[in-house]
């Protein structure tokens, strides 16, 4: 072998640096095609271990003309949310506070939301809060009175989002739609008492 040679034709080994290296043609090329495939499928690894969730957005409920209230609710995420209702509290005289539960419209009694979505959801009152909601004296409440969505993301446990109402104002909408809506119980009830007025006698 002549001096300064970098390869030795005998034993095909390198003389110059890259005899200490120790790292063959084949093996090197592995490495590079290792790295390339590790480079693409980094993202899909990376996406399989993340937490995924929902992210529920509310925005304020309003009062809709069936004395229910209205609310736009957008997920954000990318699992579903659920919406189950709206809690809405007025303090009353003597530290005591008055609740009104509103309910999902639907046999499922909430709503689910889904991923990158938005909904415009409508909770009601049943017989019983409507009851409540149109004896209440609207004259002596005052400015907090305020009112809780309650839903949960997929993974996180349940969520609440807060809304402040002028508490007289809310009360007053409230009843007057209620007012104006007819209310299908006694309609139902009343609907019963005629069938059976009618019917004939054995």
């Amino acid at each position: 072998m002549r001096p300064g040679a970098a390869k030795c034709l005998a034993c095909d080994s390198f003389q110059d640096w890259r005899r200490f290296s120790g790292v063959t043609t084949p093996v090197l090329s592995l490495l590079v095609a290792l790295i390339a495939v590790s480079s693409a499928a980094a993202p899909g690894i990376a996406t399989m271990f993340a937490r995924s969730d929902s992210k529920l957005v509310f925005a304020p409920p309003t009062i809709n003309d069936q004395g229910g209230l209205t609310q736009f609710v957008a997920n954000d995420g990318d699992r579903p949310g659920v919406v189950k209702g709206i809690d809405v509290l007025l303090p009353y005289p003597n530290n005591r506070r008055v609740q009104l539960r509103f309910f999902a419209n639907n046999a499922a009694g909430q709503h689910y939301i889904k991923a990158n979505s938005s909904e415009l959801i409508t909770f009601e009152l049943d017989a019983r809060g409507k009851r409540t909601a149109q004896a209440l004296p609207r004259e002596i409440f005052g400015d907090d009175c305020t009112s809780t969505s309650i839903g949960s993301n997929f993974r996180s446990s349940s969520i609440i989002d807060l809304t402040r109402w002028s508490c007289a104002e809310f009360v007053t909408h409230l009843q007057a739609a209620i007012a104006k809506t007819p209310d299908k119980t006694a309609n139902a009830e009343a609907a019963g008492t005629a069938l059976t007025a009618g019917a004939p006698r054995e």
